[in-house]
């Protein structure tokens, strides 16, 4: 296991996630923490134009996927937890870590996007050479809007 973490869904925060891939893992698993407590949950869509397909999931069931399934959360109501665990390569694994940890310290106003001068800040901490702020924005910015995520 590379990355473990517990995520909530509670009324007054966030209640969703967009539709997305976990390119950072080989395999990703999520576990259902508390079926009974809440409506919606995990989907998963065929394509970004697809109808979201809701996944029946009781608590302790686990969903066991490859990195290019395209899933997302959606909570129509109540509170959801989950833990997901993100399987990968032991050295993909510390590369992963590494990555993860500089965007942190670059991301100052802690929003969880790197803006320009953000991600210059990102770029100095891990070393990448001949890579431009504008560089990195162009290939990675995968929203267009102008930061990283």
């Amino acid at each position: 296991v590379c990355f473990s973490l517990i995520r909530r869904y509670l009324e007054g925060e966030r209640r969703n996630l967009k539709p997305h891939q976990d390119m950072q893992a080989l395999i990703s698993v999520v576990f259902t923490l508390n079926a009974g407590d809440f409506e919606g949950g995990l989907f998963l869509m065929a394509n970004y134009s697809a109808p979201r397909h809701f996944l029946p999931l009781q608590t302790g069931d686990a969903v066991i996927h490859q990195a290019d399934l395209l899933h997302g959360v959606d909570v129509t109501y109540g509170n959801r937890w989950s833990w997901s665990l993100w399987i990968k390569p032991e050295a993909e694994c510390k590369l992963f870590v590494t990555v993860k940890n500089h965007f942190k310290m670059s991301d100052s106003d802690g929003n969880q996007r790197l803006d320009n001068a953000e991600t210059a800040d990102f770029i100095r901490r891990t070393g990448l050479p001949g890579v431009t702020a504008n560089d990195l924005l162009r290939a990675a910015d995968v929203n267009s809007d102008g930061q990283l995520e």
